[in-house]
């Protein structure tokens, strides 16, 4: 079977991997820095940045490619992981509220 084929699979196996773990992490991270108040916020925010991420990607798929669309995801994904680092090493869960939106469209991208 084609390389490609393989590669694909592994990557979005991988994609999928990630948000069901980002979904537990988010809630219990999220209780954590809020006081339990405010827990699945994050988690919220990134399924909304989820569904706002596909109707814009399509159109940078469409206009630049999808090498040049998943290599922004990628870009994407690495600043919204640097921004839920820097949101739980502080303790600021604004911060780490601030970090799903980049997952989320990140995720999006990997699912279109």
């Amino acid at each position: 079977m084609n390389r490609n084929v393989w590669l694909l699979f592994v990557c979005q196996a991988l994609t999928n991997a990630i948000m069901a773990g980002q979904t537990i992490m988010a809630s219990l991270t999220g209780h954590e820095l809020s006081g339990g108040a405010l827990n699945t916020l994050p988690m919220a925010i990134q399924m909304v940045s989820v569904m706002c991420a596909s109707v814009i990607v399509s159109h940078v798929f469409t206009r630049y490619g999808r090498k040049a669309g998943f290599w922004l995801g990628s870009a994407i994904a690495f600043s919204g992981s640097v921004t839920f680092a820097t949101g739980i090493y502080n303790h600021n869960f604004a911060l780490y509220c601030l970090g799903a939106i980049p997952a989320g469209i990140a995720h999006g991208i990997g699912q279109h």
